[in-house]
């Protein structure tokens, strides 16, 4: 889950600049590409760079943009840890003459607008048939966990009060606890819950999320030091019987990828993976054969991309960057599949999180292949456009051999495409990249967050559930806003029908 984020668009170079350095797309690749990939200034129209991002480019850089203040509306506590971080420097990094150069150079190339991408043609689901689900009678909902217990064929639903639920269709939910703060990963292994509390929604420089490890419904391991964290992997990495943790501290300005571990007295060890903001999901599998399990993991937050963090021994690892992304794309979710059935696994990224400071409809935002090429070098090799794209389940649904996918999009054009909030890929051709592409009317009737899959009808076949937050961090028609916070929709179960037919 990242959302309602800040990007740190741009990085800096602190040192002085060459004569070369004077040349205006020089000091645009060297200052905004220092810490992540030098966007394109096509990529946003000349009023967003204009009016939002070179303000706040200019401010990490030292420099008042038409009086722009990042800190106005903070409380003080909020200023004083950003203070920390550095983020906005007191004192001038670069002369007003490049300054000006580098904010001529990119308004320059803005467009006034961005040419829109084609919208895909949505055929109707036909695989699923939609459920709506009301969780209580209470008005909006805010649904910020789901997984799936396959022993038991229920999801777990966690909203943003800290309530944790079970649920399956035809039974009432069934209250498993409440927590602090919103429960945002759920996790099982050799009779141990593993909870993870994101401890504030909204950015913050903040460190008060929470994992906690539950035996019999007690605890028994607590993290409290936890920047914004999104997401755990649970597992046993070094194969000696216990799990580690790797957690997904998303933070804000500053952020990291951590590996926990328990010690003999029952406490948590905890290991900075990687200093970097960002992190939204981590998955292990063995990439390079050696028999040890490594972590890919996916990061946003300005510095875009997925890096491969391989194993060597004493749970050492070493990173390596297999793919970069622009700072404007908005990296949402991973799943990792081998989708040629080649024996190495590809990439599978959605991007769409538009809750920054450039808000509008992106032509790059959409569903993205890399394929490998047996050496953990990965080729775009297919894009499907969707608008505001954040989250994605790769399954054969229809059971035929090859990888299909469902996207929940939480920032889809709703003016123009609305149903296209959530988005079935039907695998038609593998090796062509040929995809059926449907949806269904009640695909409206709420803010699809997150998802999940799992065959909760015990009918051999994958049954989707999607979970609403109707909270807007993005500007969306009025209509849809009342018809979320009235209508009483938490859920919907999109129940496949294949052994139905």
């Amino acid at each position: 889950m990242r959302h309602f984020k800040t990007i740190t668009f741009f990085g800096l170079l602190l040192s002085s600049c060459s004569n070369s350095e004077q040349q205006p797309e020089v000091l645009f690749a060297t200052r905004c590409g220092s810490c992540h990939l030098a966007p394109d200034p096509a990529a946003l129209p000349k009023a967003i760079w204009r009016d939002k991002v070179l303000p706040e480019m200019a401010a990490r850089m030292g420099i008042v943009e038409n009086g722009y203040d990042p800190l106005k509306k903070l409380p003080w506590t909020e200023k004083a840890l950003i203070a920390q971080s550095n983020t906005y420097p007191t004192k001038p990094q670069l002369s007003t003459e490049n300054w000006l150069k580098i904010k001529d150079y990119i308004l320059s190339l803005a467009p006034d607008s961005l040419q829109n991408a084609v919208p895909p043609r949505l055929d109707p689901l036909t695989l699923f048939k939609s459920e709506a689900v009301k969780m209580d009678e209470n008005p909006g909902s805010f649904i910020t966990l789901l997984a799936y217990q396959k022993a038991q064929r229920q999801f777990i639903v966690g909203n943003v009060s800290g309530e944790l639920m079970a649920w399956q269709p035809g039974i009432a939910a069934q209250q498993l606890g409440k927590e602090s703060s919103p429960i945002v990963a759920f996790a099982e292994r050799k009779g141990r819950t593993y909870l993870t509390e994101i401890g504030e929604m909204p950015p913050t420089e903040q460190v008060n999320g929470k994992l906690t490890v539950l035996e019999n419904g007690r605890p028994v391991l607590v993290n409290r030091a936890l920047h914004r964290p999104v997401h755990s992997l649970v597992e046993d990495l070094d194969g000696d019987g216990k799990a580690e943790v790797v957690v997904s501290e998303y933070g804000n300005h500053t952020g990291r990828l951590t590996l926990l571990w328990e010690t003999a007295d029952r406490k948590f060890e905890r290991r900075t993976l990687l200093a970097q903001p960002g992190a939204i999901r981590t998955i292990a599998h063995d990439m390079n054969g050696d028999s040890k399990l490594d972590l890919v993991t996916l990061f946003a937050q300005g510095d875009e991309g997925v890096s491969v963090f391989y194993q060597k021994e004493n749970l050492q690892f070493e990173a390596e960057r297999v793919l970069r992304f622009s700072p404007v794309y908005g990296s949402s979710w991973m799943e990792l599949v081998d989708y040629e059935g080649d024996g190495d696994m590809d990439i599978v990224t959605v991007q769409g999180d538009n809750a920054d400071y450039s808000f509008v409809s992106k032509p790059y935002h959409g569903l993205r292949i890399f394929t490998n090429d047996g050496r953990n070098h990965f080729t775009e090799s297919y894009f499907r456009p969707i608008y505001g794209a954040t989250r994605l389940v790769a399954e054969d649904f229809d059971q035929d051999g090859d990888m299909d996918f469902a996207v929940a999009a939480y920032f889809p054009d709703f003016a123009k495409q609305p149903e296209a909030s959530f988005v079935y890929l039907e695998n038609r051709n593998t090796a062509g990249f040929e995809f059926a592409t449907q949806s269904f009317p009640q695909a409206v009737d709420g803010r699809w967050l997150v998802m999940e899959a799992g065959d909760c009808d015990g009918d051999g076949d994958t049954d989707l559930l999607l979970g609403s937050f109707v909270h807007s961090p993005a500007p969306t028609p009025g209509k849809l806003l009342q018809t979320w916070r009235s209508n009483g929709v938490d859920m919907m179960l999109l129940k496949n029908q294949l052994k139905s037919n």
